[in-house]
């Protein structure tokens, strides 16, 4: 977390290290709020990072907040998602399309991931 923290302030338009801040602070149980105002903060800087979207989504879920959650990734098409090689991230993907009952675009991620072999290296 602090190697992040010293990342990000080295680097003010990275949204990189700001994502690893936010993915460590939920590792060790942070308030939700702070996590999401850093994945916020990261997507401002990278509109175009899934990941940062997937993230938040499914912090906003956790507590409850699926509406919100479906606001953030509910322009995600399937062009896009097809670009997504993280198993993780589609599993991801996959519970909070379920959780918001966008079952068509839940089933769609289950059929990305199973095109995914387990020697994949994750990226975006």
């Amino acid at each position: 977390l602090e190697a992040c923290r010293r990342a990000a302030d080295a680097n003010v338009d990275g949204a990189d290290p700001i994502y690893g801040m936010a993915h460590y602070m939920e590792r060790l149980d942070y308030p939700p709020e702070v996590i999401m105002s850093l994945l916020h903060k990261a997507i401002e800087l990278e509109p175009g990072r899934i990941r940062f979207r997937i993230a938040l989504a499914k912090t906003l879920c956790r507590i409850g907040s699926n509406d919100e959650a479906y606001s953030i990734i509910g322009t995600i098409r399937k062009d896009e998602i097809q670009t997504i090689h993280c198993r993780h991230r589609l599993r991801q993907l996959a519970s909070i399309y379920t959780a918001v009952e966008n079952h068509e675009m839940a089933d769609y991620s289950i059929r990305q991931l199973k095109t995914i072999s387990f020697n994949d290296n994750p990226t975006e």
